[in-house]
């Protein structure tokens, strides 16, 4: 331990001793404790326990790890919870303490003893309690409340929460508030960080009718050229024939003339008949495929760009108009026109 720390500890605990219950103001100036060094926020973290402002002495330990991180200061931010009558919050620093020990024997044993002789007498502590919550917020001194509960300014930190989750809010004037939800769980450590928005200069809106506005007209892709879906289905189709026809023309028709020319050279009359007769077959599916899938891919792809580009039924509601006719009996298209 170094020679600073040891005068820290020697005063601290000597004023602890020695000092008699007084009042003190609080909370404190944080905006000027966040721009004091570490010596002057250790100081006014003595002065503040010696006047038995608790309170106080928190804020000024918690910015003083904040600037300088020491496991040895949750020791004295226990004790000020202790003083509070806090003393689950107390323990669960002593035990933030264990998880970060440092090779100074007496400090381990001071905070195993603590949580040794604490606990059974500590009616709120159980081993399930929350690590340590740190809260800090960009920018910084927004009030934050958990469970609509304030917790205070930050940065701020606190410890012991019971597991589960809760809705952390961050409110700063000229700022919308931030609301974001935490899950507590046993013994572990949590960092949760505001991030504040401005609040917005302009004006809000009033729905005042000035007459027709070109922003009102509808878009393209809105009701006036809704996709047809009939149609893209039957290019659809179109596109599966084309494949078809393709797939018969280039693998399977011939594939069937390797096997023609095998049975041919090997004398089969027969096989080379009946795949003679296959190949006559798959030539013919082969056509037919190709005919109509370029039908309906034809038909199709027409009908879709006539109905995205080509009809204006704003304009003129007679003339042609294609429509499909679809029955039991019956699956086609229909164009007729208005007069």
């Amino acid at each position: 331990m170094n020679f600073r720390w040891l005068c820290f500890y020697g005063i601290f605990i000597w004023t602890i001793i020695l000092s008699s219950p007084a009042l003190a103001d609080s909370p404190i100036d944080k905006e000027a404790a966040l721009n004091a060094d570490f010596d002057e926020l250790i100081a006014q973290a003595q002065q503040a326990f010696g006047e038995s402002d608790f309170e106080a002495a928190l804020e000024y330990l918690v910015i003083s790890n904040r600037l300088e991180p020491d496991p040895r200061l949750f020791l004295n931010i226990a004790r000020s919870y202790e003083e509070l009558g806090q003393c689950h919050i107390g323990l669960a620093y002593y035990e933030a303490f264990l998880q970060n020990p440092l090779d100074d024997p007496a400090l381990i044993q001071r905070a195993e003893d603590a949580v040794t002789e604490g606990a059974p007498d500590c009616a709120a502590y159980h081993e399930d309690l929350g690590g340590r919550l740190r809260i800090d917020s960009d920018p910084v001194l927004a009030t934050v409340y958990i469970d609509d509960e304030l917790m205070g300014v930050t940065p701020t930190e606190t410890a012991g929460l019971e597991p589960g989750v809760y809705t952390v809010r961050f409110e700063l004037q000229g700022y919308d508030d931030d609301i974001q939800e935490i899950e507590i769980v046993p013994d572990d450590e949590l960092i949760v960080r505001g991030r504040l928005q401005e609040e917005s200069d302009e004006p809000e809106q009033t729905d005042v009718d000035d007459g027709p506005d070109i922003d009102d007209e509808p878009m393209i892709g809105e009701d006036e050229t809704e996709l047809n879906f009939v149609a893209l289905g039957i290019a659809g189709a179109g596109v599966a024939g084309l494949i078809t026809g393709a797939v018969f023309d280039m693998s399977v028709i011939p594939g069937v003339d390797e096997d023609r020319q095998t049975a041919f050279e090997a004398g089969d009359r027969a096989l080379y008949d009946q795949l003679t007769a296959d190949r006559d077959s798959y030539v013919t599916i082969a056509l037919v495929s190709y005919v109509v899938g370029a039908a309906l891919f034809a038909g199709g792809a027409g009908w879709f760009v006539y109905d995205m580009y080509l009809d204006d039924d704003d304009d003129d509601i007679y003339g042609w108009e294609i429509t499909p006719d679809i029955g039991d009996d019956r699956a086609g298209v229909l164009m007729f026109r208005r007069f």
